[in-house]
């Protein structure tokens, strides 16, 4: 319903959610790292984000401010980290058939992933706060 409708009564009238807008180019530099360091690879989303979000793979191979950042991440801040990546062609999402019946989406580097990870390019993640509607 629109505002001329709702007359502020609607849930999310009644419990707004403020948006903030942080900062990931870090971490989306050591995601991109991380994908293009596996491209030969399938690599789908859920083992991406399991990858980055272990400790053990953060002190192993993924060093800086970003992975310190991402071993930070709860597992929802970083699955919208992948998807603004996807919306902004930094990674490429391609569904593929992985057995006879099913498909997953495999993660490439997108046609922009060169520039972000030269520093051309910034990350922004919007964050919801507040009370839940």
């Amino acid at each position: 319903a629109g505002p001329e409708v709702c007359r502020n009564s609607c849930d999310v009238c009644a419990n707004p959610r403020r948006v903030m807008v942080r900062d990931e180019t870090a971490a989306a530099v050591v995601v991109g790292g991380a994908v293009q360091d596996n491209c030969g690879e399938m690599i789908t989303a859920a083992k991406l984000r399991d990858f980055l979000m272990k400790g053990a793979a953060a002190k192993s191979s993924l060093t800086g401010e970003g992975a310190g950042r991402l071993v930070r991440m709860t597992r929802v801040q970083v699955d919208a980290l992948i998807r603004v990546m996807v919306r902004d062609e930094f990674l490429v999402e391609k569904s593929v058939r992985c057995g006879r019946k099913y498909s997953c989406a495999q993660i490439r580097p997108g046609p922009r992933l060169h520039g972000l990870l030269r520093g051309d390019h910034h990350v922004s993640v919007e964050v919801a706060t507040g009370p839940k509607a």
